[in-house]
């Protein structure tokens, strides 16, 4: 169950949801708004670039950083990202978006090494599979690196 206070969703890569670009995640942001509904609009955050056309539900305002160019593949490579998170006191992390197979896992890796209670919606969360089943298989990888994964219905 969702804790308002002391849980946080992280949206990683929000641009893919806009129907202009690929928008490989379309079936997945009635997922996510679903999910944004039950936080406090203080606790998302949102990886990426915002835009109005955005299929998601977003509360206004809401935290955004950028990727940068020189970030590896984990959202905790922007240091303002741990300090956002400490400052709301999140203690579980629901991490969701694209992509599984690189920056989804080593964020909730991170997450894990930050001490967050880190879980990792698969229902809500896209990916390559290339090759063949490697997008399942990042879950697989996720759960060794002490998160949760778990469907959200």
């Amino acid at each position: 169950m969702i804790q308002k206070k002391t849980d946080g969703l992280l949206i990683v890569n929000c641009d893919v949801f806009v129907p202009s670009k690929i928008n490989i995640l379309g079936a997945h942001a009635e997922i996510i708004n679903k999910m944004i509904a039950c936080f406090s609009p203080k606790n998302i955050i949102v990886i990426g670039n915002l835009d109005k056309k955005s299929t998601l539900q977003l509360p206004n305002p809401v935290y955004s950083l950028k990727r940068s160019p020189k970030e590896k593949e984990s959202c905790f490579d922007n240091p303002l990202l741990l300090s956002r998170l400490q400052k709301n006191n999140i203690k579980r992390l629901y991490i969701v978006g694209y992509d599984a197979n690189h920056c989804i896992k080593t964020t909730a890796v991170d997450a894990v090494n930050h001490a967050f209670e880190t879980v990792v919606v698969e229902n809500a969360c896209a990916g390559q599979d290339t090759p063949p089943g490697a997008f399942k298989h990042s879950f697989s990888e996720i759960r060794q690196g002490g998160a949760t994964v778990l469907n959200y219905d």
